[in-house]
């Protein structure tokens, strides 16, 4: 008979987990900011879209607007992650 050996190391992996969130919302962040501005520039929609809303977005008093959409992305990001995360577990607890 093997011994149990966990699918994931316990241990170490809120500092993993936090090293992989950073990265994906960093990489997320960049590329949904991207896409927003093809989009705002590239199709009509985008256009009025901007039309309405820019002022919202842009100057000193949209840092809160920015910051509070990074946030959300983030916790989007680190949901993700607990689900696989949970996904490991429950896979170790039932195989």
């Amino acid at each position: 008979m093997e011994m149990y050996k966990p699918s994931l190391d316990w241990a170490h992996e809120l500092r993993n987990s936090l090293l992989w969130s950073g990265k994906a919302w960093v990489i997320t962040a960049v590329f949904t900011v991207i896409t927003l501005v093809l989009l705002a520039r590239y199709t009509s929609w985008g256009r009025q879209f901007w039309r309405v809303t820019g002022g919202y977005f842009r100057g000193r008093a949209s840092v809160p607007v920015w910051a509070w959409l990074g946030v959300l992305l983030f916790s989007t990001i680190i949901s993700v992650r607990l689900l696989v995360l949970l996904s490991y577990q429950a896979n170790d607890l039932y195989s």
